[in-house]
């Protein structure tokens, strides 16, 4: 059944013109309705009892921090407004009581009747700031929109609505529905974001590859940003898995500078696998050269000690600390095996008869006994 009730216009004629021939085509069931990956939609054709085909129907949420609601404002079938009918001016708030309309339904009630029946009820109160020019749904939810464009496309923002919402936002130029009827063909916007989204995605990867297969390696942070942006976290996984790359985090200077990465910082890599590999092998050299300097400190530290009873802590302390990252624990373990220790607390006597001449009293490094 088809209704007619109270509704505020202000779009164009040629626009609205073609909004309503498309709906009297589909209340009709004249016209086969495609998008542009030739998919088919049955758009009401009695499949389910609750079905609804409306023109500007409204969506509204109980809570304006959530985001996104697909409810059907005036589509819910649990709730049937007894007053869709009356007309009469007198009782114009009684227009519409909460939500409820269901079937074909050419002209809705306008928004401020639907504000003022609502009155204080919380629960619908907050707007949605979308109205599709034809919503098909059942069970009081929408699944598909029909936008007609005649002046301009759908804004992104109404497209992201309807892709997280899992509403089909279907779009068609005013023209094709003037000079056509039995068949019309829509721009599936979902479909046609998702499309682009395995575009960018094959496109990035690609290109990481590429940097990767050039380089041995890619910053971290740039590839898992835009999987991030665009893609997912299991995505990001999936592609390191599948292409055999590693994240690799612990590195210095030394092999900063085998790889010529110039940036500040120690930004995380993620490595090819024969990258990895070298890397391993530089690393254990590494180690070996550390290990060698390191005897040749201690080495000296010993030779300096002989000879002259003691040395300034800072004469060697620095590039030993260096090499051994730190390591306070391998530092007093070398002093402790050479009966050697460090002391900063000392008079003026005893600086005098080891013939320090530095200003104030420096760390030094002596025999235990």
């Amino acid at each position: 059944m088809k209704y007619n009730l109270f509704f505020e216009n202000t779009e164009s004629k040629i626009h609205n013109k073609a909004k309503m021939r498309l709906f009297d085509l589909l209340l009709e069931g004249k016209v086969e309705i495609k998008d542009n990956y030739n998919n088919t939609y049955n758009i009401f054709q009695g499949e389910y009892d609750t079905e609804f085909l409306h023109i500007e129907s409204f969506l509204i949420k109980p809570n304006k921090y959530d985001p996104y609601i697909n409810s059907a404002m005036l589509s819910n079938h649990e709730l049937p407004c007894m007053k869709y009918l009356n007309l009469n001016k007198e009782e114009h708030r009684l227009l519409c009581n909460q939500q409820g309309y269901y079937g074909a339904i050419e002209n809705l009630p306008c928004r401020k009747c639907i504000e003022i029946n609502l009155g204080n009820k919380q629960e619908y109160k907050y707007f949605v700031g979308y109205t599709p020019d034809i919503s098909f749904g059942y069970n009081g939810e929408h699944k598909i929109w029909l936008e007609i464009n005649y002046t301009h496309l759908c804004s992104d923002h109404k497209i992201n609505y309807c892709i997280n919402n899992n509403i089909t936002l279907l779009e068609i130029n005013a023209d094709d529905i003037k000079y056509n009827s039995e068949e019309l063909y829509f721009n599936n916007h979902n479909l046609n974001f998702y499309t682009e989204r395995e575009r960018l995605f094959n496109e990035a990867v690609n290109n990481y590859l590429n940097e990767i297969n050039d380089k041995g390696y890619i910053f971290r942070e740039n590839i898992k940003n835009t999987f991030i942006d665009y893609f997912s976290n299991d995505e990001y996984f999936k592609f390191l898995e599948e292409n055999n790359l590693i994240k690799y985090t612990k590195y210095n200077n030394f092999i900063k500078s085998y790889l010529c990465i110039e940036e500040s910082g120690f930004p995380y890599l993620i490595v090819n696998n024969e990258l990895y590999n070298e890397l391993l092998i530089i690393e254990k050299q590494e180690r070996e050269i550390k290990k060698y300097k390191l005897i040749l400190i201690e080495n000296k530290i010993l030779k300096d000690i002989h000879e002259n009873k003691y040395i300034l802590s800072n004469k060697y302390k620095k590039e030993y600390n260096n090499l051994s990252n730190n390591d306070q624990r391998q530092w007093l373990n070398f002093l402790k095996i050479n009966n050697l220790i460090e002391i900063g607390q000392y008079d003026k006597q005893l600086k005098e008869s080891l013939g320090i001449t530095s200003k104030g009293y420096p760390f030094l490094i002596v025999k235990n006994d």
